[in-house]
This record gives structure tokens, sequence and C-alpha cells, in this order.
């Protein structure tokens, strides 16, 4: 099962100015297509930065199309089991 933590930048303003910070949070889903290999869980192997990549190609897409598109700044694969 993936782990996706995702970045939310949101703008708050503080009197004068808007103040950019980031929020973080997770979004856990399982890929039924997908068979998993003992590398995949070893973060920074190849085959776990492969599928990260292919995630962030397929997902970025979704996720700049949804209510939260504004606020999206990127993504980053948290795990795979």
């Amino acid at each position: 099962m993936p782990e996706m933590s995702t970045l939310a930048s949101v703008n708050v303003n503080s009197g004068t100015t808007a103040v950019p910070f980031l929020m973080t949070f997770i979004v856990n889903f399982t890929i039924t297509n997908l068979s998993y290999m003992e590398n995949m869980g070893n973060l920074g192997s190849e085959i776990f930065n492969a599928t990260e990549r292919n995630l962030q190609q397929l997902l970025g897409p979704l996720f700049k199309n949804s209510s939260i598109g504004s606020l999206y700044a990127g993504c980053r694969l948290a795990l795979l089991r």
C-alpha cells in the first residue's frame, strides 16, 4: 500500500502581508495491478524511486485538477508495502 505525502501551499494573511506555508497531509491507497517486489520497500532504491516518479506523473495532474489544485505543491512517496 503506497503512502503519499502531499504538500499544499497556503497563504495566511498576517496583518498587511500574506505569509505562505506548507501543510502536509497523507493519502493512503492500494494499487491492485502493481505486483510488490521486496526492493520496493527500500526507501531510495531504484525500484522505489521509479515507482515514486510514476506515481507523481499520474497523481500530479489529478491533484492539480482537484479542489486543492491551486494549493498543490507536489507529492512524495513515503512508503510502499
